[in-house]
């Protein structure tokens, strides 16, 4: 809930887009320092992973459609909790990086 409430920034009980926006920038920057540290910074891996994660920040509508399950125009608490763990706290990299570790077997 504490993420919620980071984000809910005027407390209206909902997720507003420029919300949504701020979160996925958040999202995205975070899991990318992550990923950097994970692939060692291959030039390759990272290459992909910059070019998704601006394909992310420039979209935020894909990280709304996803969370608002009801598609009425805002995200609610229910629906956050709900999708928070696969579409916001989970890494959008993990495929980039898995076939990065393939590559190294």
């Amino acid at each position: 809930k504490k993420i919620w409430q980071y984000f809910d920034e005027n407390r209206n009980g909902k997720l507003e887009m420029d919300e949504i926006k701020k979160m996925q920038r958040l999202r995205v920057s975070l899991f990318r320092e992550d990923a950097e540290r994970r692939c060692l910074r291959d030039n390759e891996t990272m290459t992909t992973i910059n070019r998704k994660a601006d394909k992310l920040i420039a979209r935020p509508e894909m990280l709304w459609r996803k969370l608002d399950l009801n598609q009425d125009g805002r995200v609610q608490w229910e629906e956050f909790k709900t999708l928070a763990h696969d579409s916001v706290l989970c890494s959008p990299f993990e495929g980039i990086l898995e076939e990065y570790h393939k590559r190294l077997r």
